[in-house]
């Protein structure tokens, strides 16, 4: 039977768009705001990858209520009900309450209203949303199962079920006709992360203490092992402070929280890979000293830049992703092309696929530290000679207070180096250099080049 045309339909089906486009937004933004604060290593990375997936469909909707609603004059709003509902979550008290909340009631509910929806679209009208909302459903009820798993693991779930069910009836609560204007319904951050949590049983590394290095890292299989436990370090503290930098400007355009969120879940993906390739060799995330300077470190920069400030965000997004991803444009292509000449393809191919996000994530950077400068590239290069000035003097800092604090521990740190050096590895017919290639496509200009053959980069010979 023909489905009937009901009356307002154009306007019920831009309302319940708008509503699931927001959802999807707010947990996009909850789930940034949390990854830091988890101490499960594979709840970080799931929550990376699903706080990406939300805010691409978010961005898919949003372009299709543009388009539906372009010639209505009214902006879009949403109930003030659903906001604090959603905020109330976000300030949970501890991880638990706000992941049981979110998995077993927010995200369901999402779920629904995609079914409702789906189920009242006329099928010529409005073929474009349905396509959107049928397209993602099966990715959202992959996280709905995914959530239903994770959240029956939880100690303690059954004391938090009296949270879950003011959650719901909150969701079931009449409309009370209140409303908000969505460009002021994603809540400013409700908190500030200095530290990265980690599992209470990972050894982590004293603030200022060397790198634990490998002997030999190309064909020592423990070597191997630990240099690509040592990769994970990077990957996890990028995850986290991107998916800050998402939740803490939630005024910034929704195009760079698209760019931070897939920059935060590209790295989970590629912990994941580390982690796979470090298995191998039989080593887990955890079983050598764990780093979190490059969240903690690059977090805040007082007095330099006010807290919450965009001279903080630019300042992390300059040091982490024009900086620190530029190296690795760098270290990446070396690494493929020193593996492949070992002969140790899987792992070459990985640097190769990683490379590839590598670029994208520093063209990102690059573009909103540009926007963030007012796209003056003079004042990008002194940001960026700024913040690199700010970061070598507190890594000093760090390194004489350990050194003060830990004369012992200095001393073992470098016969290890001396030995490091002295130990015996192949030969290999290539050296890090500049990879103008790589950065020239990423979008380094001749200025931003030039200010690294000052800081005694080297190209290629």
């Amino acid at each position: 039977m023909e489905k009937q045309h009901a009356p307002n339909h154009y306007d019920h089906v831009i309302e319940s768009l708008s509503s699931i486009e927001y959802l999807h937004r707010a947990c996009a933004h909850i789930q940034s705001g949390w990854i830091v604060k988890l101490s499960d290593m594979g709840l970080k990375l799931e929550l990376a990858r699903h706080a990406h997936s939300h805010m691409q469909q978010s961005a898919r909707l949003d372009r299709q209520l543009i388009a539906l609603s372009r010639y209505q004059q009214s902006q879009r709003m949403i109930p003030t009900s659903l906001v604090d509902t959603l905020r109330r979550i976000d300030d949970a008290h501890d991880a638990n309450e706000c992941l049981v909340q979110l998995y077993t009631v927010v995200i369901p509910k999402l779920g629904a209203r995609y079914e409702r929806l789906i189920e009242s679209l006329h099928p010529l009208l409005d073929a474009g949303a349905a396509e959107l909302l049928k397209a993602h459903l099966p990715t959202l009820r992959e996280e709905i199962a995914w959530g239903v798993r994770m959240t029956t693991c939880l100690p303690g779930r059954r004391g938090l079920t009296p949270r879950v069910q003011d959650c719901m009836r909150a969701f079931n609560a009449a409309d009370d006709g209140r409303r908000i204007a969505r460009e002021q319904a994603i809540w400013q951050p409700l908190d500030r992360v200095p530290r990265a949590v980690r599992p209470d049983w990972m050894p982590r590394a004293i603030p200022g203490a060397l790198r634990t290095v490998p002997m030999n890292g190309w064909t020592d299989p423990k070597g191997i092992g630990l240099a690509m436990h040592n990769q994970m370090h990077g990957e996890f503290t990028t995850m986290e402070l991107m998916s800050r930098c998402a939740y803490e400007h939630p005024d910034m355009p929704a195009a760079f929280h698209l760019d931070m969120t897939r920059h935060a879940a590209d790295e989970a993906r590629h912990a994941g890979i580390f982690a796979e390739l470090a298995a191998r060799f039989d080593v887990s995330y955890g079983d050598h000293p764990v780093y979190t300077l490059t969240y903690d470190g690059y977090y805040e920069f007082e007095p330099a830049c006010e807290r919450g400030s965009r001279d903080e965000l630019l300042w992390r997004i300059t040091l982490r992703g024009t900086i620190d991803e530029g190296l690795a444009l760098d270290d990446l292509a070396y690494q493929a092309d020193s593996r492949s000449f070992l002969e140790q393809g899987e792992i070459a191919d990985a640097c190769r696929y990683i490379l590839a996000d590598e670029t994208f994530h520093v063209q990102g950077a690059l573009k909103w530290a540009r926007h963030l400068c007012g796209n003056d590239e003079a004042a990008v290069v002194a940001a960026r000679e700024g913040a690199k000035g700010f970061l070598d003097l507190r890594l000093n800092t760090r390194r004489r207070e350990f050194e003060q604090n830990h004369a012992d521990l200095v001393d073992a740190e470098l016969r290890y180096r001396h030995a490091v050096a002295a130990a015996p590895r192949p030969v290999i017919p290539f050296s890090r250099a500049l990879n103008v290639a790589a950065r020239r496509l990423a979008g380094y200009t001749d200025n931003d080049l030039e200010q690294l053959r000052t800081w005694g980069y080297v190209d290629a010979r």
